[in-house]
């Protein structure tokens, strides 16, 4: 029932706010890089860290539990496959604040599930791009550094791994999987 269910999230963010003292809401940027495989970047894994910047929401149910949804752009040299290779990639899961002594700093992970575009130039004309979308699931682990201010600066690794695709897609039916570090700032 859609009643009931708005109501129990009008609970939970009572309670969150009550709990915290403060607004459940968060907005960030992001910047890092994203190492991916051989179906995507023809560098070696070692070589191939990409710059990647993106944004992220959350919502904080508590002071230990939230949801968040992010998205993350980052762009490979896939010369030797078909030339330069961009992607978007939107995300949404669960984060869990890991308790810790102190109340400025601490340690999180995060899961989640979420969907890839790449734009993928054509072999035969580059100027060209076919669309390439696919889903993935996503782990990730970091800290954070909390300040009085209520902002927080976030540094975080996580894997993404897609959930295959099929022949005909331009990517092929390969199993895409990247790794990013990320360096975000919220407020």
């Amino acid at each position: 029932n859609l009643v009931a269910a708005a109501a129990a999230v009008l609970a939970v963010y009572g309670a969150s706010v009550a709990r915290a003292g403060e607004d459940p809401f968060e907005v960030g940027v992001m910047v890092g890089a994203t190492a991916a495989n051989d179906d995507v970047d023809s560098d070696s894994l070692a070589d191939s860290l990409t710059p990647t910047f993106g944004l992220r929401a959350a919502w904080n149910f508590n002071d230990r539990l939230g949801w968040f949804v992010d998205g993350v752009r980052a762009k490979y040299d896939a010369a030797a496959l078909f030339g330069d290779l961009k992607e978007t990639a939107l995300r949404t899961g669960l984060e869990w604040d890991i308790p810790t002594k102190t109340s400025d700093f601490g340690w999180f992970i995060n899961g989640g599930v979420g969907r890839s575009s790449f734009d993928v130039p054509r072999v035969s004309d580059p100027t060209v791009s076919d669309d390439d979308k696919r889903n993935f699931g996503s782990a990730g682990i970091g800290v954070k550094q909390f300040f009085d201010n209520g902002n927080s600066l976030r540094l975080e690794a996580r894997y993404d791994q897609s959930f295959g695709g099929d022949k005909s897609d331009p990517l092929g039916d390969n199993s895409l999987s990247m790794i990013r570090f990320l360096l975000g700032y919220s407020f």
